[in-house]
């Protein structure tokens, strides 16, 4: 179908915009780096990069770090952050029975993901071949327990709602005063709290996006980019209102 439509591009024929699947987040593993001049073992190496069309396929190649090392745990991570640490992990898995010899010793980490947010995750040593995969459902889903409070508290913070939390939030100075005249803002975050307990799916992973959008947006002091993304969230709650 791309083909085809390049191809008409390419003749000068009218062609309608085309809408594809994009993975919302970049996946990656953890490995060992450098940050700030340092060795650290958790730095994010993207693999999947954020906005890539699905379905995706991607590999890279790491190398062992010791002699005779025995095994791998790869750590599967989703996030932008390059310290993996700040990210979401949503998987882990060990290969063991790696052949002895000299460190530099390749193995690739290949990563599917389908249209359903599956994550197959492939770690191979070249040498040997052995190999060990597991299957992430659900991959593209952001909020874990954890983040979705972090998120819901620093929503709290943003709007004024936790007079405990805004005083103690490193973040709460920098934004109060954003917050304070953003009314049409707290009041559709406030509709979407309500709506979240009833809310699954991909309606609550847009709504849960739409919400760290209004906060980051407001944060940033980008007074637009929070309004277009609480008129987004508006208008889903008005549809998610309508259908009950």
């Amino acid at each position: 179908m791309g083909a085809a439509i390049q191809a008409g591009i390419i003749q000068g024929e009218s062609v309608s915009a085309v809408l594809v699947d994009v993975t919302p987040h970049t996946f990656g593993i953890n490995c060992l780096g450098e940050r700030f001049g340092l060795p650290y073992p958790y730095c994010f190496s993207p693999i999947i990069h954020k906005n890539t069309p699905l379905p995706a396929s991607r590999t890279e190649v790491y190398y062992t770090v010791c002699e005779d090392q025995e095994r791998a745990v790869i750590e599967v991570f989703q996030g932008e952050h390059p310290d993996a640490l700040k990210n979401v992990r949503i998987g882990r898995f060990t290969i063991e029975g790696l052949s002895k010899g000299p460190p530099q010793s390749p193995i690739t980490c290949r990563l599917d993901l389908d249209l359903n947010g599956m994550l197959k995750v492939t770690a191979q040593e070249k040498k040997t071949g052995r190999q060990k995969q597991i299957v992430i459902d659900n991959a593209m889903s952001r909020f874990e327990k954890t983040e979705m409070a972090d998120a819901a508290r620093r929503l709290r913070v943003l709007f004024g709602d936790d007079e405990q939390e805004q005083a103690s939030a490193p973040e709460a100075d920098a934004v109060s005063e954003a917050a304070e005249s953003d009314h049409p803002a707290r009041e559709v975050v406030r509709r979407a709290h309500a709506a979240l307990k009833d809310v699954a799916g991909k309606d609550r992973e847009e709504v849960l996006g739409l919400l760290q959008r209004i906060h980051d947006a407001i944060e940033k002091n980008d007074r637009e980019d929070a309004d277009r993304a609480a008129q987004e969230l508006d208008s889903i709650l008005y549809y998610l209102e309508e259908s009950k």
